[in-house]
């Protein structure tokens, strides 16, 4: 991992947008210098991150883990809902189709960890926008 690829990983996890991201990393490479010359110029990723304010603006990782989430817990909630309310209101059993409680949270927990590993991946891998509004490029 070098070291614009984790101080984006730091400035999304500190609720940056993507253009602030952009002109933070354009500074950076304004200075000229290599990978390996950036920490003793500048400190760690996460050391020069937390020179930044912590926003309550969501990273899209954090978003698709949250929604993940969600989406496990409707999965769960529906399936038990249904089961409750076969046997107990239409006092039938339920289909042959219908998961099993270990399948119900199994799937659950599937989906939520399926999630986070994702969003995790998203913040940390995704490549930043080179142009941003206080930036834009150019005109011929």
């Amino acid at each position: 991992m070098n070291y614009r690829q984790e101080l984006t990983f730091q400035l999304r996890v500190r609720g940056r947008s993507e253009a602030e991201i952009a002109d933070t990393l354009r500074e950076i490479d304004a200075h000229g210098l290599t990978d390996t010359a950036l920490p003793s110029e500048f400190g760690s990723p996460e050391s020069y991150a937390s020179g930044f304010d912590q926003l309550k603006r969501q990273s899209p990782g954090r978003r698709l883990s949250a929604l993940a989430v969600v989406i496990a817990v409707a999965w769960a909630v529906t399936w038990i809902t249904l089961g409750l309310a076969w046997r107990f209101l239409l006092q039938i059993d339920p289909p042959e189709w219908t998961p099993d409680a270990w399948m119900i949270s199994w799937t659950a927990l599937g989906i939520g960890w399926l999630g986070v590993l994702a969003g995790y991946l998203i913040d940390k891998y995704k490549p930043v926008a080179e142009t941003s509004a206080a930036h834009p490029p150019a005109s011929p």
